[in-house]
């Protein structure tokens, strides 16, 4: 396996990357940081992150996996303090996880934290990449409250090669799923090319200057990842699946930060046929609202 390298953005607040602000539809910085760092909303999304997006990660990081593989979480400085010390326990048993902190001056840095990670990851590795010039690489981005399949890691890396260098891999095919008071109440397949959930990059990384042989590219940059394609290249990986887009109160899209009931649970009735093909997802039929008696 090439080395492949997550990033997740857990709840940052940097004026110099204004991007979540604007999306925000907060009128100023100081109501949107107190969005931002609403403990209801936080303790919902560490719920998510902890409970069911870092285990599927557990379930495919084994001894084939875990040397390649480092996942960054990029939290605020501004954290309760109770919350971020939750968010560092979960480092223990996962020395595959790396946690970056941001303040409120801070440029967010996605770049760079791929970077420092993916060079400690080489350095660590010397004996296998000491006579390669330029490694391959992939990147992902994942939202805390959003999930991939266990086979995800499995799935990127057979895209990890010099002719995919430069180029996009977009997991098109999933799932979205309606939280409710911490259960799913519903669930519905999607097709949605270029969804920011494992959004992927393929790059090169030369070893002799410990810099990036391509341009480093990551969905945090401000770009509307939906517009990638347009300069970019794009693989579509059509395997089913592979995405969890969570739908909830707190969501940081559509009605970002606003407190809204999901509507009619999206008038639709539960298929509990569907809950059926999850298989690629490890724990989260316990989550099912279909599982209370």
């Amino acid at each position: 396996m090439k080395p492949i390298i997550g990033l997740i953005n857990f709840s940052t607040l940097c004026k110099k990357n204004s991007g979540s602000f604007i999306s925000s539809r907060e009128s100023d910085w100081e109501t949107h940081k107190q969005s931002v760092l609403s403990r209801s909303r936080l303790e919902e999304r560490l719920f998510y992150f902890e409970q069911v997006s870092l285990k599927q990660f557990d379930s495919q990081v084994d001894v084939n996996y875990f040397e390649e593989f480092r996942l960054v979480i990029l939290i605020s400085t501004l954290l309760h303090d109770d919350l971020k010390k939750k968010v560092y326990e979960l480092q223990v048993g996962r020395p595959w996880m790396i946690i970056e902190e941001r303040g409120e001056e801070d440029w967010l840095d996605a770049t760079g934290a791929i970077s420092r990670a993916l060079i400690s990851l080489i350095r660590g590795r010397a004996t296998k990449y000491i006579n390669e010039d330029k490694v391959c690489f992939a990147s992902f981005r994942l939202d805390d409250d959003d999930f991939l399949s266990t086979n995800f890691l499995k799935s990127l890396s057979s895209y990890i090669n010099d002719d995919n260098a430069g180029k996009f891999v977009t997991f098109s095919h999933g799932f979205k799923c309606c939280w409710i008071s911490k259960r799913i109440v519903n669930l519905v397949r999607i097709h949605k090319p270029l969804i920011a959930i494992g959004l992927s990059h393929i790059g090169q990384f030369c070893t002799k200057t410990m810099d990036f042989s391509t341009d480093p590219k990551t969905v945090f940059s401000g770009v509307n990842h939906y517009k990638i394609g347009e300069s970019s290249s794009v693989i579509e990986d059509i395997t089913p699946g592979m995405f969890i887009w969570s739908q909830h109160s707190n969501q940081d899209t559509h009605n970002r930060f606003k407190s809204v009931e999901i509507e009619d649970y999206w008038r639709e009735i539960p298929n509990e046929n569907l809950y059926k093909d999850l298989g690629g997802y490890d724990g989260i039929e316990s989550h099912f609202k279909l599982n209370d008696a």
